[in-house]
């Protein structure tokens, strides 16, 4: 609730920011100050309150890789998400009756186990397992067959393929599932920090009415102002 309050006081704090120190610049190195700079401030605000808040707050909601918003995540100083996806059961459908057995994690002497409430262990390479992490929601693995249609061991082990085509070892229930981030993380930061830069700068130029090489000028600075105060807020 205290995160949805600062995201809404976000946009007329800005609108307001932008007003006097647009107006302040204009009038002191400008011969006159742009038409309408109240409402073009309101619009300014609420581009920028967009493209760099709130649509990436929404991304980011749907998990995986994260879009840029505060000062951490533009300059990268956001450690990568490293910690593994734990699985705290798994579901195995019964290949007779379709009904799902399930399987609940337990660390015995030191080893993670699957067992029903029977006690019994969840068998070796089922067909298909749900497995539900300790956060989020289930996913569905299906084995990996080759064109024969027996299980794929070609690498050593048994593979399990989602349906995003993911493909992770039959051992990654038992010891978690290393969150994805590397290149694919790494080029989402340098897109979306272009994405909010370019909004700095068009805002700037086109709806504050400031000639583009000073827009540009002040672009940069208010890029970084702007996610260090995103700092405060999410």
């Amino acid at each position: 609730m205290v995160k949805l309050v600062l995201i809404l006081f976000v946009y007329p704090a800005l609108a307001a920011v932008l007003f006097g120190i647009s107006r302040f610049i204009q009038a002191s190195f400008y011969e006159t100050v742009a038409k309408g700079l109240w409402w073009r401030a309101l619009v300014a605000a609420a581009i920028v309150w967009l493209v760099g808040l709130i649509w990436p707050s929404l991304i980011n909601l749907a998990g995986g890789a994260r879009w840029p918003i505060n000062f951490d995540d533009v300059v990268f100083l956001r450690a990568a998400d490293t910690p593994s996806v734990t699985f705290r059961e798994l579901r195995v459908p019964d290949e007779e009756t379709g009904r799902e057995i399930s399987y609940r994690r337990a660390v015995v002497g030191g080893t993670v186990q699957f067992r029903d409430e029977q006690n019994r262990p969840i068998p070796q390479t089922p067909p298909v397992v749900i497995a539900v992490p300790e956060e989020g929601e289930a996913t569905r693995w299906e084995v990996v067959r080759d064109k024969d249609g027996y299980i794929d061991r070609s690498q050593g082990t048994a593979f399990y393929q989602n349906a995003e085509g993911r493909r992770i070892p039959e051992s990654a229930f038992f010891t978690g599932i290393e969150a994805t981030s590397g290149y694919g993380q790494f080029f989402l930061t340098l897109f979306g920090d272009l994405v909010l830069f370019a909004a700095w700068f068009l805002t700037l130029w086109l709806v504050l009415q400031f000639q583009w090489p000073h827009a540009l000028l002040i672009a940069l600075p208010s890029f970084f102002i702007w996610a260090l105060a995103m700092n405060f807020v999410v």
